[in-house]
């Protein structure tokens, strides 16, 4: 199981990602206007290539013990805290250094610095909290988006047989199309799930309508000038979203035909049984 979480490839990715981000720290470190934000981020957030890469690994590197997503989610859980930490001291003993300090302290001199601001703290403290603690954050974020959005669609659509077996459906020829059919729907529904709230939570917090009604009334606004509108746009996307993730899910429900003898290793828990799906 470690080797199926931590694979050498991610050990390799790892550590180049360290290593890259050595130059990165010295760039920053003179706080460059047209640099600074954009290459400052990958420094900062030391585990999130690394994260990326482990999951991104179980579209093309299938375990036949195992299920593909739960590979991904279960990497997204842990490599976080092998590559934060790895990426965060890295990063510390170089912004300790006399030559990356002497950098920081001479771009803090007109009053502002993007990353090591002068009243944020010392730069060591600044570079170790915020790698560890932010980049374990964004490193599980971005492990979890790619499950759901990469991951498990590619399964569902690439590999459908594979994507069958690891939910325990019934592959049996008779049941194949149908199971595959569920199973890609069943990624949908999943991306749905993450989706919707996201974009509800982020238009609603941006958009200049109060509330649901007025965010309706002024449809025909948004329709005239859609740019000027992003944030309506994603709330009523949002809210479109969610009749069709309960569609999916009772498509889901419906469609598919279980692998009974796998369900019965589960015990008591064996979901919502279908009626039509009998042994």
């Amino acid at each position: 199981m470690k080797r199926a979480i931590l694979s050498p490839s991610t050990i390799v990715v790892t550590v180049l990602s360290a290593i890259v981000s050595i130059p990165v720290v010295w760039i920053i470190a003179a706080d460059p206007d047209d640099l600074v934000e954009p290459i400052g981020w990958y420094a900062m957030l030391p585990g999130v290539v690394p994260t990326a890469w482990a999951v991104l690994q179980a579209v093309w590197s299938r375990d036949p013990d195992r299920s593909g997503i739960m590979v991904a989610l279960a990497r997204t859980l842990a490599i976080p805290f092998i590559a934060a930490p790895v990426g965060a001291v890295a990063n510390t003993v170089v912004v300790a250094l006399p030559p990356v300090m002497d950098r920081v302290r001479a771009a803090q001199a007109d009053g502002h610095h993007y990353w090591f601001a002068a009243d944020a703290g010392h730069p060591v403290v600044q570079t170790l909290g915020l790698g560890l603690i932010a980049g374990l954050f964004a490193s599980m974020l971005v492990g979890l988006a790619l499950s759901v959005f990469v991951v498990l669609p590619a399964i569902a659509f690439v590999r459908p047989r594979q994507a069958i077996a690891d939910n325990m459906l019934n592959g049996a020829p008779e049941h194949e199309a149908a199971n595959t059919a569920v199973m890609r729907v069943f990624a949908l529904m999943v991306m749905i799930i993450f989706a919707s709230p996201t974009l509800i939570v982020v238009g609603a917090n941006s958009a200049s309508a109060d509330g649901i009604g007025e965010l309706f009334g002024g449809i025909g606004y948004y329709v005239a000038a859609p740019g000027d509108h992003l944030a309506e746009w994603s709330w009523l996307l949002g809210m479109a979203l969610i009749p069709l993730g309960l569609l999916a899910g009772g498509f889901v429900w419906s469609r598919q035909r279980v692998d009974h003898a796998a369900r019965d290793q589960l015990g008591r828990f064996r979901g919502l049984p279908n009626p039509r799906d009998q042994r």
